[in-house]
């Protein structure tokens, strides 16, 4: 069985006047994306963090951790 530290970062939801969703990262400033439909949003938030956290760690910046849920996770 392997484990892996999970870190999840709280983003929120914030409905647009032109009806698109614009998601920002509570604990990440100025990272933020959009998308116009919930899913779509969800999933560009997805490859948003996942673009961040990627060039913080090839410029090695620090990692703020995330304001709220560490968990160790089992997974097979």
């Amino acid at each position: 069985m392997t484990k892996r530290l999970e870190a999840r970062y709280p983003a929120v939801l914030e409905p647009q006047a032109n009806g698109a969703l614009l998601v920002r990262f509570v604990d990440l400033e100025d990272t933020f994306t959009e998308g116009a439909t919930p899913d779509e949003a969800l999933f560009d938030t997805a490859d948003a963090l996942s673009a961040l956290l990627g060039w913080m760690l090839d410029e090695n910046k620090p990692i703020p951790d995330p304001l709220y849920v560490w968990s160790l996770v089992e997974f097979c």
